[in-house]
């Protein structure tokens, strides 16, 4: 198995150790994974949903559709800082906060992966439109992914 682009993963690198030589996959390890250690299978399709997931397009703007809500809309257009749109502060995704089982690395890692698959279909859906994506990895060690229009082009 080729690892070296991923960040040390404690039980993949001694799954890989084990088996040397087995010709095994990322793959086959995930696969491993989903029947030993009982991972539910609506956990996985949640997980691709995050990482590639649905759009809305609202008042000439982008959404991630499962946090979008016209509630929440109003609410940051009356209370939030006006120096970003509204689709930067609905769309900011708190890594950390939802994976806080993992490390930093591993963080920053998944948060710099999301921001290119977002990208992705992003660019696939909205071609005539221009994204910012990033990943924005705090001091402080909070990991955020966002995504919003670029109003400069």
């Amino acid at each position: 198995m080729n690892i070296k682009n991923l960040p040390p993963f404690s039980n993949l690198e001694k799954w890989n150790d084990a088996n040397i030589g087995k010709n095994f996959s990322v793959f086959d390890y995930v696969h491993i994974l989903q029947k030993t250690q009982s991972i539910d299978p609506d956990f996985i399709l949640a997980f691709v949903e995050v990482c590639w997931p649905e759009f809305l397009l609202f008042k000439d703007r982008v959404f991630l559709s499962d946090e979008f809500s016209i509630q929440k809309y109003e609410s940051t257009i009356a209370s939030e800082p006006h120096d970003k749109g509204p689709d930067f502060w609905m769309n900011l995704v708190c890594i950390d906060s939802i994976f806080e089982e993992l490390d930093f690395q591993k963080q920053k890692y998944l948060g710099f992966s999301m921001e290119k698959m977002w990208r992705a279909k992003l660019n696939i859906e909205f071609p005539e439109r221009d994204f910012i994506v990033k990943c924005i990895v705090e001091e402080n060690e909070e990991v955020f992914c966002v995504f919003y229009q670029d109003e400069t082009s």
